[in-house]
């Protein structure tokens, strides 16, 4: 008797753990989502511009002052987040990883509508592959460009 009520048990118990991954296995229905709901909702406008500069030619010298500058003509009149940074980064050859650093934006809080952010460079090991990207609502990266003497 104790074998049967184990054997229903476990098979009882890996017939649910099978079936259980997903609401739809269970056939339960799902309330619809009131149409209201959608129409409250605004329509983010998620804008990606083209950095002009830093380009491919560019080189920067550590505690130099230079600017970042990014197409405008494109801009969208509402955008998701105005407020923008920039971040350096660098590529290594055959790998998708930027490595960016996020915890030393080089300039921050300004307005992504103004096209440019000036800042300076900071003391980094001389390189032939940084880039920046721009960060609002939607990141984008210059070309690779020289940091270094």
């Amino acid at each position: 008797m104790f074998n049967l009520l184990l054997t229903s048990t476990l098979l009882f118990y890996i017939f649910l753990s099978s079936n259980m991954g997903s609401v739809d296995a269970l056939h339960l229905p799902r309330p619809p989502i009131p149409r209201d709901v959608y129409n409250g909702l605004s329509k983010r406008d998620v804008y990606n511009p083209r950095i002009t500069n830093p380009a491919t030619d560019t080189a920067w010298a550590p505690g130099s002052k230079v600017t970042v500058t990014w197409d405008l003509h494109d801009m969208p009149e509402k955008i998701s987040q105005e407020k923008s940074k920039v971040i350096l980064g660098w590529i290594e050859p055959g790998s998708m990883n930027e490595h960016l650093d996020l915890e030393h934006p080089l300039a921050e809080g300004f307005s992504i509508r103004q096209g440019h952010a000036s800042f300076i460079v900071p003391k980094v090991p001389p390189r032939n592959n940084y880039i920046v990207v721009v960060f609002g609502d939607s990141g984008n990266r210059s070309p690779t460009f020289r940091i270094g003497v």
